[in-house]
């Protein structure tokens, strides 16, 4: 939608220190916002903002029996982690000691009768006009009403949609022109996992913006005609098809999310390359946040290792597979560029390496699915309380090659 855009335009005008608190002030602005225009009176619901929102697709299909079912899959659960190795004898950094235990939410298939979704939002709504919060999630905080979608004063006219139309995309993954790779493979491309496990038909797939990386994935799994792309479209349906998101809360990935997409894509790859196991540097030149400033030091302290740099937006969704499947070490900066661990062979050694003004446990969290013997390090600086997304990266070559050398030994 149009006010994604202007909001991006607007963040890139401030510095990365001014973001925690400017995001805490677009918090309290759209709840404000979103507080006056639900209250007020109603002419045509299906074009303002949901007037109310529902924890989950679980608990609103128990308290809605007439209006939607929820076909649970997983059960919720308990997963422990073994914790990630770090360099020397400091406690772990607490976005990594929070994680070492876990409660993950129930998984399943939500059947909505008469649902609607912001297909550039990934937003459900119920045909009684309530916002379901664990499918709608936008990553930015624990109150639904912090949700954008209160704050619209009007919404599109609804596109009617017949049959059972199904729902993969969603908000971290779909802002316009920032399509994030890591989010469509762990928290999207699952999803059709539920579908597939729960039998429920479906007719169309609403799917993100259709980067070139979705593209490929979804014709190796037969599914790029039966999509529904168009951003913006307030889409009514028959029946609203609803799965679970893999990773939420936001980062948080489960067993079976990781075993689908082993059991879907590792199958499919290229065979293996002759000569040795690569070892690999997976380096974020070419984006635009969270870059390694001293990304040429790096790459020659870890030159004498066998470790070379790639790019992996240079190769197509197969050979990025492909690529980790075949590593026998990883090393990388934080983001969308180590998604792929989830195709390493168990044992794989992977650093992360982190700016310490932000840190997360998302990749760990899969790696700790794998199998992976996951370490980190954090960059040079001051630790902050709040986290800067953006924030380039300068560590100390001499750490991760010390952590890597303790790591390949064991």
């Amino acid at each position: 939608m149009r006010q994604h855009s202007l909001r991006n335009f607007a963040v890139k005008q401030f510095p990365a220190w001014a973001h925690p608190p400017l995001r805490k002030l677009e918090m309290l602005a759209l709840t404000a916002t979103g507080s006056v225009l639900r209250h007020l009176p109603v002419r045509d619901a299906s074009r303002t903002p949901p007037r109310g929102a529902a924890e989950s697709l679980q608990h609103y299909a128990a308290a809605h029996a007439e209006l939607a079912t929820y076909h649970e899959l997983y059960p919720a659960h308990t997963v422990v982690r073994r914790p990630p190795r770090t360099l020397g004898t400091a406690p772990l950094h607490p976005g990594f000691a929070t994680e070492l235990s876990r409660r993950l939410p129930s998984a399943g298939v939500g059947v909505i009768r008469g649902g609607r979704v912001m297909t550039s939002m990934g937003a459900v709504i119920t045909p009684d006009h309530h916002l379901i919060n664990d499918v709608s999630h936008t990553g930015a905080g624990s109150n639904p009403y912090g949700h954008p979608l209160f704050s619209v004063a009007r919404l599109p006219e609804p596109t009617l949609v017949k049959g059972r139309v199904a729902v993969i995309t969603m908000y971290a993954g779909n802002l316009p022109g920032r399509p994030y790779y890591g989010h469509w493979l762990w928290d999207m491309l699952p999803r059709l996992h539920l579908l597939e496990k729960s039998g429920v038909s479906w007719d169309s797939l609403v799917v993100p913006q259709v980067a070139r990386y979705e593209r490929e994935s979804l014709k190796l799994l037969g599914l790029d005609k039966r999509i529904i792309a168009d951003q913006g479209l307030n889409l009514a349906a028959e029946e609203l098809v609803v799965p679970s998101l893999s990773g939420f809360p936001i980062g948080n990935y489960s067993a079976w999310a990781c075993q689908w997409l082993r059991d879907r894509f590792l199958p499919m790859a290229p065979p293996p390359s002759a000569g040795q196991p690569r070892r690999l540097y997976i380096s974020r030149a070419k984006a635009a946040t969270r870059r390694m400033l001293n990304e040429a030091e790096l790459v020659s302290a870890l030159a004498p290792l066998g470790f070379e740099p790639v790019l992996l937006e240079e190769y197509s969704f197969l050979d990025g597979v492909k690529l980790l499947r075949d590593a026998e070490a990883v090393v990388s900066p934080h983001g969308s560029n180590i998604t792929n661990l989830v195709f390493c062979r168990p044992g794989t050694p992977i650093i992360e390496i982190f700016s310490p003004k932000y840190v997360t446990a998302c990749h760990y969290s899969m790696a700790c699915q794998a199998g992976l013997d996951y370490g980190y390090v954090i960059g040079e600086g001051t630790v902050t309380r709040q986290q800067r997304v953006s924030e380039n990266i300068t560590v100390n070559p001499a750490h991760v090659t010390a952590l890597l050398g303790r790591m390949m030994k064991q």
